[in-house]
């Protein structure tokens, strides 16, 4: 996990290294000298739009800007600082989210700018697009994040996030992007694309712009979206959609439209 006080800490020596002031600093980037000293105390992070911003300006890496390899502060006569800002790269660092064991009250990740939380559509698309929350673990109590989510494992709760996958099942209903899953799904299902490379089980509802699933296929509820899999399908409610059944059986509780 990254440290407040030891990106701190780097920035404040690089800053020194190149012989700006926090102002200076601060211009470059767009920001206020007072976000500029609480990043250096520690008491806030820069926004992760920063970081490749910030590197660019002291010619290290994102990873050695963080801490998680050796930074040599530059010298001021060694090499200019450009005087214009540096334009922040749309290539973003993907960022590790490690969690072996998640509270109960579940993840909950929230993108700011200057310590001020972004609505979903206020996040920039090269941010949004790129960069992935991953979960090493099981997750007790939900996700909940604008951005993109993997977990490898069980997921007990509620998911309402960007493009999702997940290894395991997942309890409780889901609101994604695209969807792979492994396992199966306890509630409803509100997503863009939804793929299972093996069998899968939903519980409730599925409105779906597309569902493909390599093995079996039920759902308890109704389905909005077209369907195709690999084996037997079972649905327990309506079909709005087209549905396509390679080499199983097919049983609708409903009509199919």
């Amino acid at each position: 996990m990254y440290e407040p006080m030891k990106l701190g800490e780097i920035l404040s020596e690089l800053r020194r290294g190149a012989a700006l002031t926090q102002s200076e600093l601060a211009a470059r980037l767009g920001v206020s000298a007072q976000a500029v000293s609480q990043w250096e105390r520690g008491d806030t992070m820069p926004d992760i739009l920063m970081l490749p911003a910030l590197a660019e300006i002291f010619s290290v890496s994102v990873d050695a800007l963080l801490g998680a390899e050796a930074a040599a502060p530059p010298s001021a006569e060694a090499e200019a600082i450009p005087q214009e800002a540096p334009q922040i790269q749309s290539e973003m660092p993907q960022i590790p989210f490690e969690a072996p064991q998640i509270p109960a009250e579940g993840v909950t990740v929230v993108v700011c700018r200057d310590g001020v939380p972004l609505a979903s559509e206020d996040i920039p698309a090269n941010v949004a697009g790129q960069v992935v929350i991953c979960i090493k673990g099981d997750v007790d109590g939900g996700v909940q994040s604008p951005l993109s989510v993997t977990v490898e494992g069980d997921v007990t709760g509620d998911v309402d996030c960007g493009p999702l996958s997940v290894a395991g099942d997942i309890s409780g209903d889901v609101d994604c992007g695209p969807l792979s899953v492994a396992g199966d799904i306890g509630g409803d299902v509100d997503c863009g694309s939804l793929s299972a490379v093996g069998d899968l089980t939903i519980g409730g509802d599925v409105d779906a712009s597309g569902i493909e699933v390599a093995g079996n296929l039920t759902i308890d509820g109704d389905v909005d979206g077209d369907l195709r899999a690999g084996g037997d399908v079972e649905i327990g409610g309506d079909v709005d959609g087209s549905v396509h059944v390679d080499g199983g059986s097919l049983t609708v509780g409903g009509e199919i439209g």
